[in-house]
């Protein structure tokens, strides 16, 4: 079991609204240009940082990366 729990990646910590947008304004990105990034939409960007939704799987795995990492990392 314990090799099996080894295998299996750490899980992945949630963002609030405050979070992305502070991460985002940290990068100095505008929306866009924060969406292009995580490949997705402006609108998209705009919902998570209103608490209007919430990044989940690919998205929410990138935002980890760029927070754990910085930008670069996905680049």
């Amino acid at each position: 079991m314990r090799e099996f729990d080894a295998l299996c990646p750490p899980p992945v910590r949630e963002f609030s609204a405050a979070d992305i947008k502070h991460l985002r304004e940290g990068l100095k990105f505008s929306q866009p240009v924060f969406a292009r990034h995580l490949h997705t939409t402006a609108s998209t960007v705009r919902k998570w940082e209103q608490g209007e939704t919430h990044p989940s799987g690919p998205a929410l795995k990138l935002l980890n990366v760029i927070a754990d990492k910085g930008l670069q990392a996905i680049l």
